[in-house]
């Protein structure tokens, strides 16, 4: 799509490693009590170092947010695209 891909590859990598390492202590701060919101906002948001931190929470956690990482890959892969495409012709 165009994008400078040291950039992203960095952001991906900090973004990865400060979600895994926070992630326990900011659900807790955010009173996320329920495993399968948990899972997903750790996947969604911290990709597999996420992901990996969420296993060790628990069986649930890991599985959902492996769903949420692979779902969030799709829309991308699917949707990045067509909105380049709708909004730059």
């Amino acid at each position: 799509l165009g994008g400078m891909v040291s950039l992203t590859v960095s952001a991906v990598i900090i973004t990865g490693i400060l979600g895994a390492s926070v992630s326990d202590k900011l659900c807790k701060w955010l009173n996320l009590k329920s495993p399968v919101s948990r899972g997903l906002a750790i996947g969604n948001a911290s990709h597999a170092a996420g992901t990996v931190k969420a296993m060790e929470m628990g069986k649930v956690e890991g599985s959902f947010s492996s769903l949420a990482i692979v779902l969030s890959g799709l829309m991308t892969a699917v949707f990045a695209p067509i909105a380049v495409w709708f909004y730059f012709g």
